[in-house]
């Protein structure tokens, strides 16, 4: 039939374009386009990398005349599209954003532990009576403990996980499209193509790989235009079980020299995304920049934007921060570098010679919680750099601001613990 021209439009893995069959077929019907779609499993720097999306372009050029190419994505960084353009050999292409900020949806990260995130998300729960809303969960062992949790409290919910058979599978996510329940628990599995509109919240219970990751799962929040929140649940154990779930990454069919760069990307897509969960500046702000669009001006309505803080002016800690890292020629991670401004008598310190440092205990007056929030402002601000890899070291950045009197490092600290969702 389609052969015959029946068809108009043909929805194709990309996989099958290598197949012997199909590309027989397709010399022998005129095709005017070819569409790739989630066009950022082309480039290794986007969050899906498929090496089966490299080969689009070779189907491309086994065809008597090239058709019109396009690609769509909705998280293309600046290299993601440069990647995209160069791979699939784009002749003067237009470029078409339509933007990446959501102004109906709000974002906020919340800085829980433990329990305490089951005890949120049922009180939120609760709070919002029959909201339809998705709960992410990083592992489908997580996504079964709070499924429990919930249906014993009376929660209309289901989850879905890659570990479910196909048929629960299926039967849950139409459960939830068709409202029949009004949650579902989800590892990243769930989502794809689903278009559900009257989603009101989206809930990270833990942090996700990358900002990619984050913005395409909470963005399937609030697709009627209506407002909607998206939470993320944050505790220090979230960076850990990401670290865990990338050492244990496949790489099959990717060549050798392309794993270590791929393993580069994401520790430090990784490094960004910790970033989101620990900045005090505007949550929109933070989103809109990573993904190219410049902006300074907080938006006032994201979680961030509503908290309260108290302000340190840590310009002279900051100072010694970076002579520390000079002293340390760049050969050292946030570990080393902390103790040595805490003066803290370790074995290591002495080992690689960081007690003889200038640097070594002048911020003892400090606490370690202090020092870490001030080096994160430091990384966002560019002042210093986190290097991507296993073994990742701190070095210098553009320090030029420091030298200048009249520019200060003030470190906003929240004033209360409360939470921001209540004042929506």
């Amino acid at each position: 039939m389609a052969l015959k021209g029946a068809y108009r439009i043909l929805y194709v893995a990309p996989e099958r374009l290598e197949s012997a069959g199909f590309i027989q077929f397709a010399v022998n019907v005129e095709i005017s386009m070819v569409t790739v779609d989630e066009a950022h499993c082309i480039s290794q720097w986007g969050q899906d990398f498929r090496p089966s999306y490299l080969k689009i372009v070779d189907f491309l050029e086994q065809l008597p005349d090239r058709p019109i190419v396009s690609a769509f994505t909705a998280t293309a960084t600046k290299e993601v599209k440069s990647d995209i353009e160069c791979i699939l050999k784009l002749a003067s292409p237009e470029f078409v954003v339509t933007g990446f900020d959501r102004e109906n949806l709000y974002y906020s990260v919340e800085h829980i532990v433990g329990k305490h995130k089951d005890d949120f998300i049922i009180d939120y729960i609760e709070k919002h009576p029959n909201e339809s809303g998705v709960i992410y969960c990083a592992t489908g062992k997580n996504v079964d403990t709070l499924y429990e949790k919930l249906l014993d409290r009376g929660v209309s919910v289901t989850g879905y996980h890659a570990g479910m058979d196909n048929e629960v599978r299926k039967k849950n996510q139409e459960d939830f499209i068709y409202d029949r329940v009004q949650i579902v628990v989800a590892t990243n599995a769930f989502g794809m193509g689903i278009d559900k509109s009257n989603v009101r919240v989206v809930i990270h219970y833990n942090m996700p790989q990358s900002m990619e990751n984050y913005y395409q799962e909470a963005g399937r929040a609030g697709r009627d235009g209506e407002n909607a929140q998206c939470i993320l649940l944050f505790s220090a154990k979230d960076v850990m079980i990401n670290k865990f779930l990338l050492e244990k990454k496949e790489f099959e069919g990717i060549d050798a020299d392309d794993i270590e760069l791929i393993k580069q990307r994401d520790a430090h897509r990784l490094h960004v995304m910790e970033g989101y969960c620990k900045t005090t500046s505007c949550l929109r702000c933070y989103i809109l920049e990573y993904f190219g669009e410049k902006t300074k001006i907080p938006c006032g309505n994201c979680g961030n934007c509503h908290r309260e803080y108290l302000e340190t002016d840590m310009t002279n800690d900051a100072k010694w921060v970076v002579n520390c890292i000079a002293e340390t020629k760049g050969r050292y991670g946030m570990h080393i570098v902390i103790g040595t401004l805490l003066g803290a008598n370790r074995a290591r310190l002495r080992e690689v010679g960081a007690i003889n440092y200038r640097s070594y205990g002048v911020l003892s007056h400090r606490n370690e919680a202090d020092i870490r929030l001030l080096m994160n402002q430091m990384l966002e601000e560019g002042y210093i750099i986190q290097t991507n890899g296993k073994y990742s070291v701190l070095q210098m950045g553009d320090i030029s601001g420091l030298k200048d009197e009249n520019t200060h490092v003030i470190v906003r600290t929240f004033a209360q613990k409360e939470n921001a969702i209540s004042r929506i």
